[in-house]
């Protein structure tokens, strides 16, 4: 009898042994599922983009082709709403291009731009910069550079600077200053001198544009990253497989790449979900749901690499995400298009001078000390972003920044104070005034071509002080 007990016990303990293992199995796939939903977003997200402002530019419902090599041009600082770009510019107007340069490289012409500063970061499909072009990079005369992909092995022609990328799709968003608007009319001279133009037409008449279809799945209701959200476990992962064909990984992601082809995900146009073991579809179809909130998970922890100062975390370096891939999607969710350092430094606070966080419903100050403003041979300015979808905040006066060319009033000591709260702080001071919203929101100090006590973390921003509201004693 004993001997029985002692047999089932062991069978037992075995069977317990194999759930724990399978369990465990289980949870490491499911993991690694959602690890490789995180390293695809980007490139996912960045073709959804392409087909999104493709179908967004026809003039009707029932136009099915649209003319490739075009740019896109916003012509006011407040049609900026879409978050293709990271942080979107209240400052800016932007020209916009999505290239796919798998048969023929693009020549990108820029005309001269006088004194106007503008700059654009050539992103590849997952959304790493691999070219600068503007006034810091490349300066502000007229210029020629021909846009490759990694299969091409011909000559740049003379007279163009070539600029590689390690994917077939390529985004090439250029944004130019347009003073809040003032100078938006004159700006739209140099959009319309800008030109993209396929290397095998170079020097040849201008014939009929070439044509591209538009995706009737595409729904313009719905902003791009919700769509990438709503795909199911096949939708996405057909996708993802069909972009790393033309779109390579790149090598550093090689161990990477080799753990999730036990998930079935490799460069392929034939990707069968159905296919797939039970157990992989299960791990994969798990990965796509809750995975906005597994991505914004690293809101929290997720800031650019550098220090904390005064609660602004201001980037010193560029080391890139690596692979870092959940800090590379939320890079990604918030928008598209990270500058170097050299071109740009967005210092980010979500807190006040006390640790707390910022909240609309209250009033704050920013106080720059005479002789102190942001560094920066471009320019500066200060935009708030409501969270979690770090949209510009709507408000009564249409104030969407603060900034250099605004005309603000310097206090007597020559300091110089910004207001942000939801209410006019008077009259006299409206015009230091940037109006909150409801909730959590972020600011964002954007440094454009910063000088270098910014980029050697010399130079000290402000802090954030919260203003007591005054209390208001009852005599009975």
């Amino acid at each position: 009898m004993k001997t029985t007990i002692s047999y089932l016990m062991i069978i037992l303990s075995l069977l317990l042994l194999s759930c724990e293992r399978q369990s465990a199995k289980r949870t490491q796939m499911e993991q690694l599922a959602r690890d490789a939903y995180a390293f695809g977003f980007p490139l996912v997200l960045m073709d959804t983009t392409s087909k999104y402002t493709a179908a967004l530019s026809r003039s009707s419902e029932k136009q099915t082709k649209v003319p490739m090599y075009q740019f896109y041009h916003t012509r006011k600082v407040r049609e900026n709403k879409l978050h293709d770009v990271a942080s979107l510019d209240s400052d800016m107007i932007y020209s916009t291009a999505w290239l796919n340069l798998a048969n023929d490289p693009v020549v990108l012409t820029i005309p001269a731009s006088g004194q106007r500063f503008y700059v654009g970061g050539l992103l590849q499909g997952w959304s790493d910069v691999f070219g600068v072009v503007g006034t810091r990079a490349t300066g502000n005369k007229k210029q020629r550079f021909l846009l490759s992909g990694p299969q091409w092995k011909g000559e740049t022609p003379n007279g163009m600077k070539p600029l590689r990328s390690s994917t077939n799709l390529v985004w090439v968003p250029i944004r130019i200053y347009a003073a809040g608007g003032v100078e938006a009319a004159s700006a739209r001279s140099f959009q319309e001198g800008l030109r993209l133009t396929p290397l095998s037409q170079w020097g040849k008449n201008r014939g009929t544009a070439r044509m591209e279809d538009i995706d009737p799945n595409v729904n313009l209701r719905k902003d791009s990253r919700d769509q990438v959200f709503s795909m199911s476990a096949d939708e996405y992962y057909t996708r993802l497989c069909a972009l790393m064909v033309d779109n390579p990984p790149a090598p550093m992601d090689s161990g990477f790449t080799d753990k999730i082809r036990s998930l079935g995900i490799v460069p392929t146009k034939n990707f069968k979900f159905g296919d797939l073991p039970m157990e992989a579809q299960k791990a994969l179809s798990e990965s796509v749901k809750g995975a906005k909130n597994y991505i914004l998970a690293h809101q929290g922890s997720f800031s650019p690499k550098g220090r904390l100062v005064n609660g602004w975390t201001t980037p010193v370096n560029n080391p890139g995400f690596g692979t870092d891939y959940y800090g590379r999607a939320y890079q990604a969710y918030v928008g598209l298009g990270v500058l170097p350092p050299q071109d740009a430094v967005f210092p980010i606070a979500y807190e006040d001078h006390m640790g707390q966080q910022l909240m609309g419903e209250n009033s704050y100050k920013i106080t720059f000390e005479q002789g102190k403003l942001p560094p920066v041979n471009g320019f500066w300015s200060i935009t708030m972003f409501q969270l979690p979808d770090v949209s510009l905040v709507d408000n009564v006066i249409r104030r969407y920044s603060l900034g250099q060319y605004n005309r603000m009033k310097y206090n007597q000591d020559g300091s110089l104070t910004i207001y942000v709260q939801p209410n006019s702080p008077g009259k006299d001071k409206e015009s230091n005034w940037l109006p909150s919203g409801k909730g959590n929101y972020q600011l964002t100090m954007k440094m454009y071509w910063p000088k270098k006590e910014v980029l050697e973390g010399r130079w000290t921003p402000p802090v954030i002080e919260r203003v007591q509201q005054q209390r208001m004693t009852l005599i009975y």
